[in-house]
């Protein structure tokens, strides 16, 4: 039952896509984030912290690329 459990919650959480705004222009984050199917991250870090009681993202960006 536990997979079921988790599939559920994860399924309500993330049904809708997370959505990212801000007051500043974010089109060069967005299309970072999208290049990197964000969607399937983010998914993928709720199931972690509903297993394990914890995750971590952890964000940068290479300035020389």
């Amino acid at each position: 039952y536990c997979y079921d459990i988790v599939q559920n919650y994860c399924g309500y959480m993330s049904g809708i896509p997370i959505s990212y705004s801000s007051n500043e222009d974010i089109t060069d984050l967005m299309e970072i984030l999208k290049y990197n199917d964000y969607h399937k991250k983010d998914n993928q870090m709720l199931k972690n912290a509903l297993i394990y009681g914890v995750s971590y993202e952890v964000n940068y960006l290479d300035e020389m690329a």
